[in-house]
């Protein structure tokens, strides 16, 4: 695990993208993440169920800079299913 980054608690529908966010901190910068592909039950039930599998694919694509231009990253519900 890197200690510089850090998966904050929690996630959040965001309505007006049509996603699950989920925050990360990497050295101090935030870099937010995105889960969309389902409604808002079945992807925060999918967040509750694969938490740590989730942060984990999250630690190692920030690790490997794996965020698009604006410097965030997304992804689909069926990389998880």
């Amino acid at each position: 695990m890197n200690q510089a980054i850090q998966i904050l608690d929690g996630a959040v529908y965001k309505e007006d993208k049509q996603s699950l966010e989920i925050q990360a901190l990497n050295s101090g910068q935030l870099i937010y993440c995105y889960i969309n592909g389902a409604d808002t039950k079945t992807l925060l039930s999918l967040y509750a169920n694969h938490q740590f599998n989730i942060e984990e694919l999250l630690e190692t694509l920030i690790e490997n800079e794996q965020m698009d231009n604006e410097g965030q990253i997304h992804l689909h519900i069926d990389q998880f299913t």
